[in-house]
């Protein structure tokens, strides 16, 4: 006669192995879907980055664009009628833009008649790029080598210079005259330092600026700089991520974006590309699924040990540990409950508990990264990206707001100064608008505000910002003052945002033009003003 078997024994082995079963089941679930979560955040988190860097370049581009075009304007580069002084205003203008290498005035056949410190003055560039494509328009020319100037300028560093191009023809006759200038490539290295600033610098994120023409890498790594980014690269599409060999260097996870210009420049299609090697990319979710394995482990020989020593008192525990489960992966409920009267028990089922409520701490964790993603690293106002997404159509009026005196602030005080002025700039906002109005920050010291109301209303509330935001600030132990000037325009139903904030911008320039320190609103029968 076959030998019972006994009931302990069965019990304690079925207790385990449902314990282990279903421990591990959670384990390894919740291990891939974090783990997933995490990987995803990398991606989307170099994804940003690229963003980042590419809307500073287009950002600065067509603040060098627009600073150009402001000097054409001027009566000594329309009618130079004395070469000395126009000469006098170049440099000038060469001292306080610094990123320009060379900047010349020609005469209609192409002749420089003024130019940064004499340079190449009687000489014709009138087969160059830079006078020849301003006949046609105001040129903006890609990154390339220095030709005429190579053995010209100062170069301390002896490697190759860059440039890219911006000229605009003097008038409406043609030939015409052209300002013609040389925006040294260095200042991209300048703007991918302040990218990656806020970064830890044990990440090993690397920034790469690609251009349109062949693929080449115009800035990043040394060794990467002047050659075609590789082929797995080029196949990835517009804000995309991917795990990617890079020959001879190994696997990273690779992001790219394309640049689209920045209100009415409309770029050169730069791509950028922001990297940063697996291991250190997937990290936090390795260690994640480490903690979470053992956890499991830990978890299953306690079930283990409490099966063996009370099986005869564990069989109801079980099937309501069994039945929680269930409705926890359905969804029906948050929590284990705790099982009361074995110490054991309890204590099984508060680590279930613990361990579900850091999964959730971990989903909520994935969640703030990802708000981090719509918000400015520095002042926490919204940024571009979240103005992008916002629905408008409840506004009625946007203004494009910029501060007078900014630049002096970081000049005089330092770069610290200026970012503390801008926290505490964007405490001011946050407190004075209300639930039915927005504000965000688009660029350095540039900022869009949106509200509702008359234009009297509209008028009344931007202006009691602007003075509040005008108001003394105390910036590491001195007292700093900033104006404000904004550009308003009326949100019309099926107008595009863009153009909206666009004529804003433009009154801006307008207020900068005439005094700075003013709001003014755009009168499309007036033809803005």
């Amino acid at each position: 006669m076959k030998k019972p078997k006994n009931l302990r024994k069965i019990y304690s082995l079925v207790f385990i192995s449902m314990s282990m079963v279903l421990i591990a089941v959670v384990t390894l679930i919740a291990s891939w879907q974090s783990s997933q979560n995490l990987r995803d955040v990398s991606g989307k988190s170099l994804t940003v980055t690229a963003e980042s860097m590419g809307d500073q370049l287009d950002q600065h581009m067509w603040a060098r664009f627009g600073e150009v075009e402001i000097l054409t304007q001027l009566e000594p580069f329309r009618n130079p009628t004395s070469i000395d002084r126009t000469r006098e205003l170049i440099n000038q203008f060469k001292e306080t833009f610094p990123m320009f290498s060379w900047v010349g005035l020609t005469d209609a056949q192409g002749t420089v008649l003024a130019s940064t410190d004499g340079i190449l003055e009687g000489e014709s560039i009138a087969e160059r790029p830079v006078y020849l494509e301003a006949q046609d328009a105001p040129f903006i020319g890609d990154v390339h080598e220095a030709v005429l100037l190579a053995e010209l300028l100062p170069n301390p560093t002896g490697e190759v210079m860059q440039f890219v191009d911006i000229s605009l023809p003097i008038n409406e006759q043609r030939p015409s005259p052209v300002l013609a200038t040389h925006l040294s490539w260095e200042w991209a290295a300048g703007v991918e330092r302040q990218v990656m600033e806020p970064l830890e610098a044990d990440k090993g994120i690397e920034l790469f600026v690609v251009s349109a023409r062949g693929q080449l890498i115009l800035l990043g790594p040394d060794q990467w700089v002047g050659k075609q980014v590789p082929a797995a690269v080029q196949t990835l599409s517009d804000s995309e991520w991917q795990e990617i060999n890079w020959t001879g260097e190994g696997d990273f996870v690779t992001a790219r974006v394309e640049t689209d210009g920045y209100l009415d420049y409309e770029g050169l299609g730069w791509t950028i590309l922001a990297r940063q090697p697996i291991a250190i990319a997937y990290q936090p979710a390795n260690e994640l699924v480490n903690i979470l394995l053992l956890s499991g482990l830990v978890l299953a020989i306690l079930a283990g040990g409490f099966g063996w020593f009370f099986a005869s008192r564990l069989s109801r525990p079980i099937q309501e540990l069994s039945h929680a489960a269930d409705q926890l992966r359905l969804g029906n409920r948050n929590t284990i409950p705790v099982q009361r009267g074995i110490a054991e028990f309890e204590s099984l089922s508060m680590s279930l508990n613990n361990m579900i409520e850091r999964l959730r701490d971990t989903r909520q964790r994935l969640g703030q990264m990802e708000q981090l993603a719509v918000r400015d690293f520095l002042t926490g106002l919204p940024n571009r990206r979240a103005l992008d997404a916002l629905e408008k159509e409840h506004y009625d009026y946007v203004f494009f707001m910029d501060l007078d005196g900014f630049k002096k602030v970081n000049d005089t005080i330092g770069h610290h100064a200026g970012d503390e002025l801008l926290i505490q700039l964007a405490e001011r906002a946050t407190q004075f608008i209300d639930d039915e109005e927005y504000f965000s920050r688009v660029g350095g010291d540039e900022f869009v505000f949106l509200t509702r109301g008359s234009q009297e209303v509209a008028k009344s509330r931007v202006e009691q910002l602007m003075n509040s935001l005008s108001e003394p600030y105390k910036v590491e132990g001195n007292q700093v003052r900033v104006g404000v000037s904004a550009g308003g325009r009326k949100l019309k139903q099926g107008q595009l945002f863009e153009e909206a904030l666009l004529d804003a911008d433009d009154m801006l320039y307008e207020v900068k033009r005439n005094g700075k320190q003013a709001v003014l609103f755009f009168v499309p029968e007036k033809g803005g003003i």
